[in-house]
């Protein structure tokens, strides 16, 4: 069976420092030979230029995808009524 220690705060702090050590020397290895390679901001330039339109290209496909939101928008408001009355209601009960 192997044997029970007590956590002590000493015991937690010796552990945490231990291990603090050993990802040091750890990381000391692997990243000391890598270098970050430097880059002008003006290579990123062509990335933030291209702005690309999401959403429905042709003019069929914007007025059905326009009529939809419309749609969503109006299901949305009917679905809050309907829940702003079932809280109406259940506070009414509630009350009996």
């Amino acid at each position: 069976m192997s044997k029970v220690v007590t956590l002590t705060p000493a015991l937690l702090r010796r552990i945490v420092l231990e291990e603090k050590q050993k990802l040091q020397t750890e990381a000391k290895g692997k990243f000391l030979n890598d270098k970050a390679e430097e880059v002008e901001a003006d290579e990123y330039a062509d990335t933030l230029e291209a702005h690309e339109e999401f959403g429905p290209k042709s003019e069929s496909a914007r007025k059905r995808y326009k009529a939809l939101t419309i749609e969503e928008r109006k299901l949305q408001n009917r679905l809050n009524a309907i829940q702003e009355s079932k809280r109406n209601i259940r506070r009414k009960l509630a009350r009996r």
